[in-house]
């Protein structure tokens, strides 16, 4: 198992996960403040962050070397994107849990003359949804799920399979629709190389109903990006397509839901080495998620 470290916008470098995991804190700012009535209160941030704690055993001198390129700086001062495969959604919270986390439409964008909404009713998982609606004069069908930290588009090794998968239901005059999902393949210019189409389903008004689809990242692609597309010509009059528990997966193959927690940024704080065997090393790195 591997995962990646790099900066932005270029190559990734593949690093051994240490073989004892990774211990992720998050924290969340709160402070507690006692009531003239006896009780107390507690004041918390919407969001934190987490510090990553990495540690490797036994590394041959060139998977040190790879390390210590970032302990040093010879990667680039950072910060750096993290993309840990043994986190099965790579979603931000707010749009693997459909808004539930937020009330709001953070990490979503509709095409023009479309909008959006975060709603109660109808859920699949809850306690919201998405909902999209979507006019009969449009043309473009196309949400768009915006990546995370203020990144132009969602990193990825080269030859990397990802598997994208949302629940959708149609609603309003016209709930029955097709519907799909797209990755749009990008080289380090941000020039798009292909487009990977998922199969499409058609919506109803009934049930929710699951996309998914499975695509591979080109040999020089860095980057992609990630939107769910609906047919105009199946849309006769305004519809309404709910959305819940998309997954962004890592993965080849289509896996149960979990929360997601995005990709994050990150610098090096802390590093260090040690030296157990004349042909091998010791590592570790502390990181800080940023922004």
């Amino acid at each position: 198992m591997t995962f990646w470290l790099g900066r932005p916008g270029t190559v990734l470098t593949a690093l051994p996960h240490p073989g004892r995991g990774i211990d992720a804190t998050l924290r969340i700012e709160s402070q507690v403040k006692a009531t003239i009535g006896g009780g107390q209160t507690v004041d918390r941030a919407p969001t934190g962050r987490r510090t990553y704690e990495l540690d490797w055993r036994s590394l041959s001198p060139e998977q040190h070397s790879i390390v210590e390129e970032f302990q040093l700086g010879a990667k680039g001062p950072g910060p750096h994107v993290l993309l840990d495969p043994w986190r099965r959604n790579h979603l931000t919270t707010a749009q693997s849990s459909a808004t539930s986390s937020t009330n709001n439409t953070t990490g979503f964008s509709p095409s023009a003359s479309e909008t959006l909404a975060s709603v109660t009713a109808p859920v699949r998982r809850g306690p919201r949804a998405l909902a999209w609606t979507i006019p009969s004069s449009s043309t473009a069908g196309i949400l768009t799920l915006t990546p995370p930290n203020g990144l132009t588009a969602w990193p990825t090794p080269a030859l990397a399979v990802w598997t994208f998968t949302a629940w959708l239901r149609g609603d309003g005059t016209d709930p029955i629709v097709t519907a799909g999902s797209d990755i749009v393949w990008l080289d380090s210019a941000g020039a798009t190389l292909s487009t990977s189409t998922g199969a499409t389903i058609a919506t109803s008004s009934g049930a929710y109903a699951q996309i998914s689809q499975t695509a591979t990242a080109p040999a020089n692609a860095v980057n992609f990006q990630l939107r769910i597309r609906v047919t105009p010509a199946s849309i006769a009059t305004s519809t309404i397509v709910y959305l819940d528990q998309p997954q962004l997966d890592l993965y080849n193959g289509v896996r149960a839901w979990v929360l997601g927690t995005g990709v994050p940024l990150v610098s090096v704080t802390e590093a260090g080495t040690s030296y157990r065997k004349p042909i091998k090393r010791g590592a570790s790195l502390t990181l800080a998620e940023v922004g």
